[in-house]
């Protein structure tokens, strides 16, 4: 098993006596998960046997400053064969990072910017050496694009005077302020077909939406599935209060499932709507009483 070692650094600057200090830590909080899923979205686009973990080495006063470790582990075992070093793992990862704080301080459109990070990705796996040691694969788009917006959200609640800095052996920049990329507009972009299918079938529920117009969350043998209800009559009466409902019990339903590809053949997304219900089946299962 083999370890190599990436150290970075997050700073966020503010004022002295700043109101509402929770929004700092939880800026920062944020701001470190999200530059852990970063990574290992980075780590696996050259090889999906590659895994990470976050150390913390420090936190400094002042300004709140949190260094980091980037524990990138190997099974050697697993990729057998592969030429890179340790030095190209970490110079392919910092590179990686400093490529989407890059592109967080451009103006270009949600969809362009998430290709032309694709397009330094892949540039920065040729000159790390990555892209000669292993087969490479830039990472997915929808994956990279949800990334980019977890680091984007982490700054939001930052006001004018607060600053966010990013560090590492080689680069130093400010993680600049800007809207997050609207997923839709990524989705529908790199959409190449849009199948769709309607299945008859018992969905048990688990958890039913009472409040608006949210997912309900059924299960169907081992999986679990998350639709709305698009039955508008039958919707009405549950939330009037006619439909009898309990623990256990599951739903006869129309679900339709639509699923979106890429060029590639590859699944973008997929999503389930309850087009209708046919009827409730309540759970008969025997009481603990009945046992004894």
């Amino acid at each position: 098993m083999q370890e190599i070692i990436a150290k970075y650094s997050l700073r966020i600057t503010f004022k002295p006596n700043v109101e509402d200090p929770s929004r700092i830590f939880k800026s920062m909080a944020s701001l470190i998960e999200s530059f852990k899923s970063f990574d290992s979205l980075m780590a696996k686009s050259i090889n999906s046997k590659i895994a990470t973990k976050q150390v913390l080495e420090d936190i400094e006063k002042g300004s709140l400053v949190t260094r980091l470790i980037d524990v990138i582990t190997i099974d050697n075992q697993e990729i057998a064969g592969a030429s890179f070093t340790d030095e190209n793992i970490a110079n392919y990862v910092n590179g990686c990072r400093n490529s989407v704080i890059q592109q967080l301080s451009t103006e270009v459109k949600p969809y362009a910017l998430v290709q032309d990070l694709r397009k330094n990705i892949e540039s920065v796996a040729e000159q790390s050496g990555i892209q000669k040691a292993v087969t490479f694969s830039p990472p997915d788009p929808m994956l990279l694009a949800r990334n980019v917006n977890d680091i984007a959200g982490s700054i939001q609640p930052l006001n004018e005077e607060e600053h966010v800095y990013y560090t590492d052996d080689t680069h130093n920049a400010e993680v600049k302020k800007r809207e997050q990329i609207e997923l839709t507009q990524i989705e529908e972009a790199i959409t190449d077909k849009s199948i769709s299918n309607t299945i008859h079938l018992f969905l048990l529920i688990r958890r039913p939406d009472f409040l608006g117009d949210t997912k309900w969350e059924f299960k169907h043998d081992k999986q679990t599935i998350y639709a709305k209800i698009a039955d508008g009559t039958w919707l009405s009466s549950f939330k009037s209060g006619n439909v009898d409902l309990h623990p256990g019990d599951s739903i006869e339903v129309d679900l339709l499932e639509i699923a979106k590809y890429d060029k590639n053949g590859q699944v973008i997304n997929k999503t389930s709507e309850v087009v209708k219900v046919h009827d409730i089946i309540h759970n008969t299962a025997p009481s603990a009483e009945e046992f004894l």
